[in-house]
């Protein structure tokens, strides 16, 4: 469907505003996409951990799956890359040379991003 979109960005200063007609495909607006949902159950077990951890969830697409654990400055610490292929997985992580503290875990499968918060003791 040909749309009418109008952006308006204001700063300090001022605003400025620009309109085009563009042809939009409208997809599921509660996920963002319309793909089949490629991982399913993410846990994190335990939660907080101590110095090993293991991400459990399935898979119900086979495809590669990137896993990357992030500390709050967004510095990469690990990352995994794993050939899904439509079954049952648990990654299990050791961290004992990581610090006490909170960090975030990211999936990336199939074009989904997932996150999850891991608080190591």
């Amino acid at each position: 469907m040909n749309y009418v979109v109008t952006l308006i960005a204001t700063n300090d200063a001022g605003t400025a505003s620009d309109t085009a007609q563009m042809n939009l495909t409208l997809i599921n607006c509660f996920t963002g996409t319309n793909a089949i949902q490629p991982l399913e159950g993410l846990q994190l077990i335990p939660n907080p951990a101590v110095d090993k951890f293991c991400f459990h969830f399935s898979s119900k697409v086979s495809d590669e799956m990137e896993f990357g654990l992030y500390d709050p400055l967004g510095t990469l610490l690990l990352s995994k890359n794993i050939q899904a292929a439509g079954q049952e997985y648990c990654i299990d992580i050791t961290a004992e040379k990581i610090p006490s503290g909170v960090y975030l875990a990211v999936f990336m499968m199939n074009g989904e991003r997932r996150s999850m918060k891991v608080v190591l003791q």
